[in-house]
């Protein structure tokens, strides 16, 4: 899913290195989400990341997109 993005960026944009990755873990990941995560990253060669809280809006769009009622 990440190579997917990054080719869409590099396609709208022309440029590879315009990616930028948001990091935000939910109450309920683990450490080895993290890890897991932090592989995908390397596996797919993104230079740029950061780690962010998760957001009281960023809640209510994941509790309006599980619900079925809005994708993000």
């Amino acid at each position: 899913m990440i190579i997917l993005k990054k080719m869409e960026v590099q396609k709208a944009r022309g440029i590879s290195d315009d990616f930028v990755l948001i990091i935000k873990s939910a109450d309920r990941s683990t450490f080895q989400n993290f890890v897991d995560i932090i592989d995908e990253v390397t596996i797919n060669r993104v230079k740029h990341y950061y780690i962010d809280e998760v957001s009281d809006l960023d809640k209510k769009l994941f509790a309006q997109n599980s619900s079925g009622s809005q994708r993000l």
